[in-house]
């Protein structure tokens, strides 16, 4: 591959025009009043729609969380214990 093609293919993907983009309804950030609570709210959703169970219900390793959403472990921490919380209380 060319340098010109290697330039290319980095801009494509820095300008989110490669297949790595990752877009964020902003309703999901009006919903949850946050950058970080909406990204991971966004994931959960993307990712139980492409679940190989029919009930959406999918794993993933905190890893692997990382590798898509930038967060810490910490924060993803903090996201699924306060999102099991709020699920918790509408389907209780």
């Amino acid at each position: 591959m060319s340098n010109f093609e290697n330039m290319k293919l980095l801009i494509q993907e820095i300008s989110g025009t490669g297949e790595r983009t990752m877009a964020i309804s902003k309703s999901f950030l009006e919903f949850t009043g946050s950058l970080e609570e909406g990204v991971f709210l966004s994931q959960v959703i993307y990712f139980s729609d492409k679940s190989s169970r029919s009930d959406g219900y999918f794993w993933k390793s905190y890893d692997e969380w990382r590798e898509h959403t930038f967060m810490t472990e910490y924060s993803l921490r903090k996201q699924v214990k306060e999102k099991n919380s709020f699920l918790g209380k509408i389907f209780k």
